[in-house]
């Protein structure tokens, strides 16, 4: 099991380094030139949890914002939401903000050094009321100068809305994916555009971006969504290569087994495991208290689309899931998981 969100886990923080920014050796390319198309519009696809923040966060990072999702309903929901809680200044008090707000207080190491452009509050009216919410995909993207595609881990849905992307945008877009497991590269092939194909691995809570070159993407490509990231409050680290569940599923895949296993074998508790893994350990949230944060399903489904790239019988998916997810229990969003929360 490689699971979902590992870095709500780790609270010990990493000396700094300079050689850690990861975009030193994307200043320049070849001739020496930097070269850093413009992003203005934005395209959201998937209106879901993620989908919503990365909208939000795009927003607030002074870009044109277009959000598309097949429910009208769901759509409607967060610009509204998008409108309250960027103009009205309501508080969003759902578990999600309430977990990156105990963050802040818990860890403000995790966001020093990141702020999203100083715009004034007119450009940020002008913006909000500006997005647009649709069910039309090509409406949406038409205009888009980057796609972000955030919907649920299906390799052939992710693959279709890549085919369709590719011939609706303008031939300069950039498509990005914000799969946790899926190899770029395997979304890429789906268009004529593989230099302008990336993974952006939005990281839930956190303020990380993970960006993953497929074995096609430009260096310019790469440049542009590091920009994208930091503008919107973001920390991106650009990986070397892409592998099935990138980096922080793969460290968080051992910790998830063996916590797994040892919960199969009666060997410690739930509670028990997710307090040594706290106190003994360091993490800030336990591993089953994190896959409840997460949800079951999307755990489940992460674990599936790994084990179906890589092979590897150590990436089957967990039969503790397995019987959660027959029974309903998904989690915090259900009320129940490993931990009951109603």
């Amino acid at each position: 099991m490689r699971g979902c969100c590992a870095t709500l886990m780790w609270s010990f923080r990493r000396p700094s380094q300079e050689t850690t920014r990861c975009d030193d050796p994307l200043n320049r390319d070849r001739q020496g030139i930097r070269r850093t198309m413009e992003i203005r519009r934005v395209c959201v696809v998937g209106a879901g949890t993620m989908g919503a923040e990365i909208a939000k966060w795009a927003v607030q990072g002074g870009y044109e914002v277009a959000i598309q999702d097949v429910s009208e309903t769901i759509v409607r929901k967060v610009v509204d939401r998008i409108h309250e809680t960027l103009l009205r200044g309501v508080p969003e008090q759902d578990t999600w903000h309430l977990m990156v707000e105990a963050l802040k207080l818990e860890h403000p190491e995790f966001f020093e050094g990141l702020s999203v452009p100083d715009i004034s509050p007119e450009q940020l009216e002008y913006l909000v009321h500006a997005m647009k919410g649709t069910t039309n995909l090509d409406d949406a993207c038409r205009d888009a100068d980057i796609v972000i595609e955030a919907v649920f881990e299906d390799i052939s849905l992710k693959q279709g809305i890549f085919r369709k992307l590719d011939a609706m945008c303008p031939s300069h877009t950039i498509l990005a994916s914000n799969s946790s497991t899926i190899m770029i590269s395997r979304l890429a092939v789906q268009t004529g555009r593989p230099d302008r194909c990336i993974g952006m691995h939005f990281m839930g809570p956190m303020p990380l971006v993970e960006v993953i070159r497929g074995t096609a993407t430009s260096d310019s490509t790469v440049r542009n969504i590091v920009k994208l990231a930091r503008d919107m409050g973001k920390k991106p680290i650009v990986l070397n290569k892409e592998w099935p569940g990138f980096v922080a599923n793969s460290v968080s895949g051992g910790g998830g087994r063996e916590a797994h296993w040892l919960l199969e074998k009666k060997i410690a508790t739930v509670e028990q495991i997710d307090d040594i893994a706290i106190t003994g350990l360091g993490y800030i949230r336990g591993p089953f208290m994190v896959e409840d944060f997460v949800g079951l399903d999307v755990i489940h489904d992460a674990q599936v689309s790994i084990f179906e790239q890589t092979g590897d019988p150590m990436d089957k998916p967990s039969p503790l899931l397995e019987e959660k997810l027959n029974r309903g229990e998904l989690g915090m969003k259900t009320g129940k998981g490993f931990y009951n929360w109603s």
